[in-house]
């Protein structure tokens, strides 16, 4: 858990299989995050629909957040494990 009185900031948005790779990687590197489900990701509206097709929905994503401290040692580890 990164010091409650240092910046925290995104590194990005991910899956669940992403975030799964991602977390290894920055407890590796000795580096703090936390995640956060992006809730607004996902229009309620479009769930229920999806749903009463019987179609799976999709699931939020989430965000990443590692501190200001370790923003430039993190980006490294997101553009190796997922290049554009």
């Amino acid at each position: 858990m990164p010091d409650s009185d240092e910046m925290l900031h995104q590194i990005g948005a991910f899956d669940a299989p992403e975030v799964e790779k991602l977390v290894p990687a920055l407890e590796a590197e000795g580096i703090t995050y936390e995640l956060e489900e992006d809730a607004l990701d996902v229009n309620q509206d479009n769930l229920q629909f999806q749903r009463s097709l019987g179609m799976c929905p999709a699931l939020p994503k989430i965000l990443v957040f590692v501190p200001e401290a370790a923003v430039a040692r993190a980006e490294p580890i997101v553009q190796r494990l997922f290049p554009k």
